[in-house]
């Protein structure tokens, strides 16, 4: 609990640092048992929260006894709530760099821009795409 509030406070620390700023505590902090369902969870949260913006879930990891799958297809998917992952090690390390990187991917999963091209190094050319098809089997490139 103690490591969890520490890295929390730290995140909003580092939002500070890279601009773009978070600016309350959490409004639950939540620890789910292996026998309760994510889905349950985020619905409840969806419909007492409104404005619920991004969930946060610090997870044991990306293996086999983790929530990770879950949360990410429960949360994008089924409850279209952006969720961030970060894994409970990274937690209790609480490192800078780990913190600006996730305030990073947050800002970019709430619509936000983390970088743009400076106008004096922009093309004055129109944009265009080209299509290239490979054939493996012929050993040929079409554009």
């Amino acid at each position: 609990w103690n490591a969890t509030n520490t890295f929390l406070d730290s995140l909003m620390k580092a939002s500070h640092q890279v601009g773009m700023p978070i600016s309350s505590q959490p409004l639950e902090v939540k620890y789910l048992r292996r026998d309760k369902g994510v889905e349950e969870l985020f619905r409840s949260w969806r419909e007492s929260q409104k404005e619920l913006q991004i969930v946060l879930v610090i997870v044991d990891g990306k293996g086999e006894n983790s929530r990770y799958d879950e949360v990410k297809h429960v949360g994008d998917t089924v409850i279209g709530v952006p969720t961030q992952c970060v894994q409970a090690r990274n937690v209790k390390k609480n490192q800078l760099t780990t913190l600006t990187n996730l305030c990073l991917k947050i800002n970019a999963k709430l619509g936000g821009t983390n970088s743009i091209i400076s106008p004096s190094l922009r093309s004055s050319y129109i944009p265009y795409i080209i299509f290239v098809k490979y054939s493996a089997s012929k050993g040929w490139f079409r554009v």
